[in-house]
């Protein structure tokens, strides 16, 4: 309940907009997702309909925001006291 709570208080500075940690959690987790399903696609692809490689450039730009998102996640993390 009190992490909730300092989540939703506490803010981080993403690009040009302030979001709250509740919802760059939220953000991180669906990223996670998306990159999971181009993996998947990458992985399973059958046909040769799929440019893979667009693909690939697509899941690595993503991967690079996921890290971004949970470093700032992590340093307000260890900056915020709980109130």
């Amino acid at each position: 309940m009190i992490l909730n709570r300092t989540n939703e208080a506490t803010k981080l500075v993403l690009g040009k907009n302030e979001i709250s940690v509740s919802d760059g959690i939220y953000l991180r987790e669906t990223i996670l997702k998306k990159i999971n399903v181009l993996s998947s696609m990458i992985e399973h692809n059958t046909t040769r309909d799929l440019d893979i490689f667009n693909l690939i450039e697509q899941r690595d730009k993503l991967f690079e925001e996921y890290v971004y998102l949970s470093t700032l996640i992590s340093e307000s993390d260890w900056s915020t006291e709980a109130k």
